[in-house]
């Protein structure tokens, strides 16, 4: 199921999602049962397991949202992004963003590009696409 990086990358998260859950627990009890009491706050048992239900359920959805995150397969390779065609979203004048291959990019661009026309990608700087016209395009 999961390749070796893939298996040890989901244990880690693993291991710190029980670390920091317990960790919350231990300053929420801390808090509810030492601090408010010096302030002369007493909350009741049941509002104490009712914060900690929470605390865990809470805790378990981020766990499962991460781990379902880390084992998706990598949809995005930078070097296939390069000479593939995008659709400008917001005019290019000389910045603004097109959609290429299904996902949003900040792209700019040497000519004024309007909303709709076609652009290829010709390189990757960071998270930001350089593009061209796609009429303008020589490959």
């Amino acid at each position: 199921m999961f390749t070796n990086s893939k298996a040890q990358s989901v244990r880690g998260y693993t291991i710190y999602a029980i670390i920091g859950t317990s960790l919350e627990v231990v300053v929420l009890l801390v808090v509810l049962l030492w601090v408010l009491p010096l302030l002369n706050i007493h909350v009741p048992w049941w509002i104490v397991v009712i914060l900690l239900v929470v605390e865990l359920g809470v805790s378990v959805f981020t766990y499962i949202m991460g781990r379902r995150a880390l084992s998706q397969q990598l949809t995005f390779v930078p070097e296939f992004v390069i000479g593939s065609v995008g659709v400008v979203t917001t005019p290019l004048n000389p910045a603004g963003y097109v959609k290429v291959r299904g996902e949003l990019w900040k792209a700019y661009c040497q000519s004024q590009v309007e909303t709709g026309e076609e652009v290829v990608v010709v390189e990757m700087e960071g998270m930001k696409l350089a593009v061209v016209p796609k009429k303008e395009y020589k490959a």
